[in-house]
């Protein structure tokens, strides 16, 4: 009688990991190997045999010292590894939003861990300087790219900055777009940052250009350009000549745009001519002159706000106008000032003669300072049409039929829908109208009205 042959059993499974059911019933399989195994005849010992063979141990150290290639496959995402892609994206996104180094990112990732050593997140979370770069340049970079570029696609016009910045040797120029969002308001986003070979109106407008068109941003849609009051920008004062960027954006562009010079450094400037007219050397006392140079300074930072639209920007520019004028109608120089300058006379210890070179100087200053910003603020004066626009008091038709004629005259269009909208917006302003309303900023109120 024949003996009877021997089955698989799923026992050899369970006392070797590695070794499956084959073909069919008769066979046993090593996964190490990729053996098929007959135990008709041997049954467990064939499979023993196996184990014990040459071949069989050779292909075994191998596999311990090797991984598995499913380790480098993508395997799905935990709820817990969400949350650590976040923290991670959030760390890397401190550091630009806050400009910190990113040397530092070395040590607060290990710190984090041993702070909150109850947080598996904290612990799991790996973004040093290496990383974090590598999720700032190609993830936080490309996505704010494609956000501005999606708003920008749904606004009629924009406006476009740059300045250069020296870091060490490289010369850095910053493209800054402008454009503004009903919902979100007046919106100032940084689209390329990039290091030119010099600073030349050439180098600068295809720079500007060509940072645009790769994007897919369309240039048409620029109304205006701003930058520092350098001729190599706009060619002095005036906005004459034709070696500048703002002509040869205009040039490009084959239409007029508006050109718009940095109001701070009109301010800082008009302190520093009309210092120039005195006699002492200003820079070498400049400590004990402060409080008489915090009139402008403090308008200075009212406009270095980024939120600030060019019609404000006028309005801060004329108000110092005005308290220059008062002061000198008025010969104020300040409480200690007055005081110190009575009781120097009182005493004799400055002559006649030095007390009028002191009166003389000192209205020198002011008119200087008045004669520089009236020539620097002569130029905004076509901005007038969009006085209206900071909703201080109900705007009048007229006043909107001046704004449309500019706008007309520069190609932009006005929809016939803008009366109704007009009519709109004037029983809006008669309802919200109070103090309250005229403190806020221009483009708070626009975002209100919206």
């Amino acid at each position: 009688m024949p003996k009877r042959k021997c089955l698989f059993s799923d026992d050899y499974t369970k006392e070797w990991s590695f070794i499956k059911r084959g073909r069919n019933d008769y066979e046993a399989f090593c996964s190490i190997c990729g053996f098929h195994i007959s135990v008709s005849h041997g049954g467990k010992s064939s499979v023993k045999d196996h184990i014990q063979s040459k071949n069989h141990k050779t292909k075994l150290s191998v596999a311990s010292t090797s991984r598995d290639i499913s380790t480098f496959m993508i395997t799905q995402c935990t709820a817990e590894d969400m949350l650590i892609c976040a923290a991670e994206l959030t760390t890397a996104y401190k550091v630009v939003k806050h400009h910190q180094s990113f040397s530092s990112l070395d040590c607060t990732t290990k710190l984090n861990a041993v702070m909150y050593p109850d947080s598996s997140i904290a612990a799991k979370q790996s973004t040093a300087r290496t990383k974090a770069t590598a999720i700032i340049k190609h993830i936080l970079a490309p996505h704010s790219i494609a956000q501005i570029k999606t708003e920008v696609e749904k606004v009629p016009f924009y406006g476009i900055s740059t300045d250069s910045s020296n870091h060490e040797a490289e010369k850095l120029f910053p493209l800054l777009i402008q454009y503004f969002t009903e919902k979100e308001g007046l919106q100032i986003k940084l689209l390329k940052i990039d290091s030119l070979p010099n600073e030349t109106s050439d180098t600068i407008t295809s720079f500007c250009i060509k940072s645009l068109q790769d994007q897919n941003i369309p240039v048409q849609n620029i109304v205006a350009f701003s930058g520092d009051n350098t001729n190599t920008n706009f060619g002095g004062r005036d906005r004459y000549g034709v070696n500048n960027v703002f002509f040869k954006l205009k040039e490009i562009l084959s239409k007029d745009i508006e050109g718009i010079g940095c109001p701070a450094h009109i301010l800082h400037n008009t302190a520093s001519t009309a210092a120039d007219v005195m006699s002492i050397d200003v820079e070498s006392i400049v400590l004990k002159i402060f409080n008489q140079a915090f009139l402008i300074e403090k308008q200075i930072k009212k406009i270095e706000k980024s939120v600030i639209t060019i019609v404000e920007v006028k309005n801060v520019l004329q108000d110092t106008k005005k308290q220059l004028s008062d002061r000198l109608i008025n010969k104020y120089l300040g409480n200690q000032t007055t005081q110190l300058y009575n009781k120097l006379k009182n005493e004799g210890t400055i002559n006649t003669s030095q007390s009028e070179t002191f009166d003389k100087e000192t209205g020198d200053f002011f008119n200087t300072a008045i004669c520089y910003l009236e020539q620097w603020t002569e130029p905004m004066t076509k901005f007038d049409v969009f006085a209206w626009m900071i909703l201080n008091d109900i705007p009048q038709w007229q006043q909107v039929e001046e704004t449309t004629k500019y706008l007309n005259e520069k190609d932009i269009g006005i929809e016939d829908s803008m009366y109704e909208e007009f009519m709109y917006l004037k029983s809006f302003i008669e309802c919200e109208i109070s103090d309250e309303w005229k403190a806020k900023n221009m483009e708070a109120k626009w975002k209100h009205f919206f």
